[in-house]
């Protein structure tokens, strides 16, 4: 439960900065574009921070399921499951302090530097990465090369943290295939059963005028042959 209510609660959060931007968007301030540009570098903390819990949530449930098997199969001690559950909490607090350890040069740097001065200031507070804007003055060059820098360094750790998510869920999900085709064989052949059983039931509540059809129809076959008879009362 509690990698579920982390990942739901960093979701929340992340709603609630879009919410900010689009009020910000919709009334403008005097500082609009330093809130913005620290609005969106946190924003980009929770994404990241989604990713992590998505791959940490499906973690705990592949532990979970791995703990439970090896209990009834193997009689696994519990020492292996606490070590589990505590190599989980770690994975947990991990998930929410790599984020804001990833974006603490684009908050210090980008704030030193002014960085929020050369986004856009159209779509600066809905969009998370906006293009840049080239500095007009010589004595902007350089920071405006900060500024670059931090620019797609955000945006690699956002799609690094993306690829490494998605790549750690396709692990850690594929042992779950099996689980769904038996769940799915399973249920075919429930239905399959079920079909036969209503046939067979079908079957035994025939009116009286078709079981009596059905023994006239019985009564009419070809007897069977004198040597069949004979071999057969040899063999017994």
């Amino acid at each position: 439960v509690r990698p579920l209510f982390y990942l739901s609660l960093s979701d929340l959060f992340l709603g609630m900065c879009w919410i900010a931007g689009a009020l910000l968007y919709s009334t403008p301030t005097s500082k609009q574009d330093l809130i913005c540009y620290n609005l969106q570098a946190m924003g980009q903390v929770f994404y990241v921070a989604s990713f992590l819990y998505t791959a940490n949530y499906t973690w705990h449930l592949y532990m979970d399921l791995k703990v439970k098997y090896n209990q009834n199969l193997n009689r696994m001690p519990p020492t292996v499951a606490d070590y589990a559950s505590c190599i989980g909490r770690v994975a947990t607090i991990l998930s929410s302090l790599i984020p804001f350890l990833l974006m603490v040069p684009v908050f210090c740097l980008g704030n030193s530097s002014n960085c929020y001065q050369n986004f856009s200031q159209k779509h600066g507070c809905l969009l998370m990465h906006t293009e840049m804007a080239e500095p007009t003055n010589e004595l902007l060059m350089l920071s405006g090369s900060v500024c670059q820098a931090m620019h797609f360094y955000g945006i690699g750790v956002f799609l690094v943290s993306f690829l490494i998510s998605f790549i750690a869920i396709l692990a850690l999900t594929a042992a779950s295939q099996g689980l769904l085709n038996c769940i799915v064989y399973g249920w075919t052949q429930h239905v399959f059963l079920s079909l036969k059983r209503n046939i067979c039931r079908d079957v035994d509540t025939q009116t009286p005028l078709l079981r009596s059809q059905k023994k006239f129809y019985a009564s009419t076959l070809p007897a069977s042959p004198p040597d069949t008879e004979v071999s057969t009362s040899t063999l017994l």
